[in-house]
């Protein structure tokens, strides 16, 4: 009996460790987790900065800059940093006025080819900004960013994958020992 209880705890460890490797390298993507301008007040730049590096390959990446009435404010010359593959920077037009801009991305990772999405919130010359949340790369929410600081993760998918498998692994392993007693 006390075989089978040690048995049914190592299966129940080794299925979490198991889980803990798939949810991670599952929530692997280059999303974006800041945005600022280059110069707070005078901007001629966005400069965006990814989780991981981002595949520089044309038509699998954007950076566009929209203004609160929608419309696009950026030069369409977005690209990935030669130097940094985690950054993107797109011109924006001169003399913008103090508000708040909507920064539209989409990029590919370099490490497994996952394409993530969404947009984030700037504010420009100090003024006021009403953050909403913009939708993000599978399904999840994306906290706005004022470009202060790295803005907060989506919804916490892996944390709660990783939850429902740690249940379903000491349901499976008490299943096991279950059937196991009966012998």
């Amino acid at each position: 009996m006390r075989g089978n209880l040690m048995r049914a705890a190592v299966a129940a460890v080794l299925a979490v460790v198991a889980s803990v490797v798939v949810v991670a390298v599952a929530s692997a993507h280059a999303a974006v987790t800041q945005v600022q301008w280059d110069n707070p007040t005078h901007p001629t730049k966005v400069l965006a900065t990814a989780a991981e590096e981002i595949k520089k390959e044309t038509g699998t990446y954007y950076l566009k800059v929209f203004n609160a009435q929608g419309q696009e404010v950026d030069k369409g010359d977005w690209t990935v940093v030669d130097t940094n593959r985690r950054q993107m920077t797109v011109s924006v037009q001169p003399n913008l006025p103090p508000g708040s801009y909507r920064v539209d991305w989409q990029t590919v990772s370099d490490a497994d080819g996952d394409q993530a999405s969404g947009s984030l919130t700037l504010a420009l010359a100090g003024a006021s900004v009403t953050p909403s949340p913009a939708p993000s790369q599978a399904g999840q929410i994306a906290a706005p960013s004022t470009g202060s600081g790295p803005a907060p993760r989506g919804a916490p998918w892996p944390a709660l994958g990783l939850v429902a498998a740690a249940v379903l692994s000491l349901a499976g392993g008490a299943t096991l020992l279950a059937v196991r007693s009966r012998r």
